[in-house]
C-alpha cells in the first residue's frame, strides 16, 4: 500500500518571548522529520521471554516518546532514563493503553493505516510497556541499551533540513506565562506579510527560547 504524508509539525509556544513561525513556499506537502528505528519488540504474549527496559522499552520511549518528554521540553516529565521510565511507569501504562499519548488521535481501525511518520504506538509497542511494568519494570542488561538519540538544537528549525532555508519567519508579540494558573490559550494574530497568492508547503512553529518549551502543550496554526 502506499504511504500517505500526514501533516505533523513541532509546536512550542513563549515564555517571555516570541512565537516563530517558518513558512515555505512552493507547491507539495510536508511531514516533519522524526527520529526512525528499525526495533524489535518484545509482546505481553512471547512466553517466558523477559521484557526488559534496556532492550525492549527504551527503544520504544525513543522512538514514541522522547522527542517530548526530555528536559525543558513539552512534556511535563522525563523520559529518557531507566529511572525516569519506572518512577511513571504507572501513568506510562495509563496513558498508552488510553492511546492518550502519544497526543496523536487517529483511528486504529477506520481508513488508510499505512501512514508515513506515524507517531502511533502500535498494539505490540502498547503490549511490551504493560508487559515491562507488570513483570517489575527490569532494567536489564545495559550493553542492549540503543544510543541516544541525538535531537538536534531546539532553537533551529527542524524542516529547514529538508526544505532548506524558510521564505518568510513570522514572529509574534512577547507573552508571558503565569507561574500559577490554569491553561491558557493564546491566540496571537500576525500578518505573515505575505500578499500574493501562493502555495504553502510546510509550516513549523515554535519558541523562541530553549525555556519556552518547557511551558507549551501544543499551538495551531491557521491563515486566514
Amino acid at each position: 500500500m502506499q504511504q500517505v504524508s500526514i501533516y505533523r509539525w513541532t509546536a512550542r509556544i513563549v515564555t517571555s518571548g516570541v512565537l516563530a513561525m517558518l513558512v515555505t513556499l512552493g507547491m507539495g506537502h510536508t511531514s516533519a522529520l522524526v527520529a526512525q528505528q528499525n526495533v524489535q519488540f518484545a509482546s505481553s504474549s512471547s512466553g517466558d521471554a523477559e521484557v526488559t527496559f534496556t532492550a525492549h522499552v527504551a527503544p520504544i520511549l525513543q522512538k514514541n516518546c522522547q522527542l517530548c518528554h526530555q528536559e525543558g521540553s513539552l512534556g511535563p516529565m522525563p523520559l529518557m532514563t531507566y529511572q525516569d521510565a519506572r518512577r511513571w511507569s504507572s501513568r506510562m501504562v495509563d496513558m498508552v493503553v488510553q492511546r492518550a499519548m502519544p497526543p496523536y488521535q487517529y483511528d486504529t481501525d477506520t481508513g488508510i493505516q499505512d501512514l508515513k511518520y506515524d507517531p502511533r504506538m502500535s498494539e505490540e509497542e502498547i503490549e511490551t510497556i504493560v508487559a515491562w511494568v507488570e513483570s517489575g519494570m527490569v532494567e536489564g542488561d545495559p550493553a542492549l541499551l540503543p544510543p541516544p538519540v541525538e535531537w538536534g538544537d531546539p532553537t533551529e528549525f527542524t524542516l529547514a533540513e529538508r526544505f532548506g532555508p524558510p521564505d518568510v519567519v513570522v514572529k509574534s508579540d512577547p507573552y508571558d506565562v503565569p507561574e500559577i494558573g490554569q491553561d491558557r490559550w493564546w491566540q496571537p494574530s500576525v500578518d505573515s506579510g505575505i500578499n500574493e497568492v501562493r502555495c504553502i508547503r510546510a509550516i513549523e512553529t515554535r519558541a523562541v527560547s530553549v525555556d519556552g518549551r518547557a511551558v507549551t502543550h501544543h499551538a495551531n496554526t491557521t491563515f486566514r
